[in-house]
């Protein structure tokens, strides 16, 4: 018999001498749980912890609209050329402020106007856009005012809020002016809105000046007392506001035209048009 043969029958009865349980070989025992779960701990060890991602500067950092070297320029340039206005102009100045806040009545002082001139009068009510421009800048620097999350921070956020005051200012005083002619025209008044218009001039003239050197500092000043500040700003605002329509209503009174007609015009012309602005600006 063949010696392969031979060897191949032995390993045959030598199986079955063995029991079939002792064939197979026992799997390793299952791993807990948490050992298949892969982490830190299994990773480095027990005392091992995932790193914080550090912030930049860049995003950490709140970019300032007003903190900035055109700002700061076009500021100084208008508290120089106000400086200017202040000594060419000092006394039509204190002739606007009494003629504002005089005991007079309304009719009176727009009669005893003194030396005030048109030039003066123009020039305040120029120098008020680059001031409510600069009021602007500073409530939305303060997250007063919110901005569209699709325009960056930097200059073009700058730039955006300078075109949006100007864009929502031109409208509100195109629509002023129209309604006060097309009202003359309407009542046969022509004479009265005249009056009326000179009236919101001089005290719109009056509130430029007085707001202009508040707003500089405002602008310029730091995080603690830019609220003191924003305050201030907002009560001179009122004041003048309720100058305006304190001298109205004497003006109506005076001329013997009825109350609900002062109602008409303050609501129309004075809060419809702000009111609506400032309702777009919030939205």
């Amino acid at each position: 018999m063949p010696l392969d043969s031979l060897h191949i029958a032995d390993t045959l009865l030598l199986a079955d001498t063995i029991p079939a349980d002792s064939l197979f070989v026992p799997a390793p025992p299952a791993a807990p749980v948490d050992t298949l779960m892969v982490g830190p701990q299994g990773i480095f060890g027990q005392g091992s912890a995932l790193a914080q991602a550090a912030q930049t500067g860049v995003e950490a950092a709140h970019i300032s609209l007003t903190d900035n070297i055109v700002v700061k320029g076009a500021v100084l340039l208008i508290f120089i050329f106000y400086c200017l206005v202040i000594a060419l102009y000092g006394s039509q100045l204190r002739s606007l402020a009494g003629l504002a806040a005089g005991r007079k009545g309304t009719n009176r002082l727009l009669d005893q106007q003194g030396n005030l001139t048109q030039n003066f009068i123009r020039i305040a009510l120029w120098m008020a856009i680059p001031t409510l421009i600069l009021i602007a800048l500073k409530a939305v620097d303060m997250q007063m005012l919110p901005i569209p999350k699709f325009i960056p921070p930097g200059p073009v956020l700058t730039l955006a809020v300078g075109g949006a005051t100007v864009a929502a200012l031109v409208p509100i005083l195109l629509y002023q002016w129209l309604m006060i002619r097309i009202a003359g025209r309407v009542t046969n008044q022509t004479a009265f809105m005249q009056r009326l218009q000179m009236l919101r001039r001089f005290i719109c003239a009056l509130g430029s000046v007085s707001l202009t050197p508040l707003v500089i500092f405002w602008t310029v000043s730091g995080a603690k007392g830019a609220p003191v500040l924003a305050f201030i700003v907002a009560g001179v605002a009122c004041l003048i506001s309720f100058l305006l329509i304190l001298r109205t209503l004497q003006l109506f009174s005076e001329q013997k035209v009825s109350f609900l007609y002062w109602i008409l015009y303050l609501c129309a012309v004075e809060i419809f048009p702000v009111s609506l602005i400032v309702l777009l600006a919030i939205r």
